[in-house]
């Protein structure tokens, strides 16, 4: 099968806490995980809910090196669905920014390269 190819995404929020942290996240990521997320509607709606969309960001997000609120390194996020629940109770605006990174096409997510002259 292949090692999981890779993104790695740099967090654009403002805020010293938020300087160079970034994700890493499955460069392809199939619909299906876009229908369930939609179908799970509001982040906030039920425990249930949340607990699930935790579980799918912890197949899709492979890295990253974001912290609590007091400033220590978040438990590793594959595989991990509390490290997003922890994630959520600590930075409720890194947890939305990781959401946007799973929603995002990757093209949105990689600068094009530079033409070589």
């Amino acid at each position: 099968m292949g090692e999981i190819k890779r993104v790695k995404v740099t967090c654009p929020l403002k805020g010293e806490s938020h300087l160079e942290k970034w994700v890493e996240r499955r460069e392809q990521i199939g619909i299906s995980v876009y229908r369930e997320l939609s179908d799970l509607g509001s982040y906030f709606e039920s425990e249930e809910a949340l607990k699930r969309i935790c579980q799918i960001y912890s197949e899709q997000i492979l890295d990253w090196n974001l912290e609590d609120g007091m400033g220590k390194a978040l438990p590793k996020p594959y595989q991990n669905p509390e490290a997003f629940e922890k994630l959520a109770e600590a930075d409720s605006d890194c947890f939305l920014w990781v959401s946007t990174v799973i929603q995002m096409s990757i093209d949105q997510l990689v600068e094009p390269e530079e033409e070589k002259s």
